[in-house]
C-alpha cells in the first residue's frame, strides 16, 4: 500500500513539473502595477503578486519561468 501511494504522489508532482516552463527574451516593458512583462517578440507574462519586478526594466533580457498556469514565477535577468 505504501509503494502505490508513493507512487500516487510521484505522478502528481512530475504532473506539475511536466507543464512548467521558460521562456527567455528581451524585455519590452514592465508595468509594475498589474505585474505584467511584455518581451520585444510580442509575448506578454503576468507574474504572481510575489514577484519582485523592482530591478526589471525595458531592454534587459530575461528568464522567466511560468507555472502550469501560464504564471510567472520567477524572472531573472541574462
Amino acid at each position: 500500500m505504501r509503494t502505490i501511494i508513493t507512487a500516487a504522489f510521484a505522478v502528481i508532482a512530475l504532473g506539475g513539473i511536466a507543464y512548467a516552463g521558460e521562456m527567455e527574451g528581451t524585455v519590452k516593458e514592465v508595468d509594475k502595477e498589474k505585474h505584467m512583462i511584455m518581451l520585444e517578440d510580442g509575448m506578454s507574462v503576468t507574474t504572481n503578486m510575489d514577484v519582485k519586478l523592482d530591478g526589471i526594466m525595458a531592454g534587459d533580457k530575461v528568464k522567466i519561468t511560468t507555472d502550469d498556469n501560464k504564471m510567472g514565477t520567477k524572472v531573472e535577468k541574462m
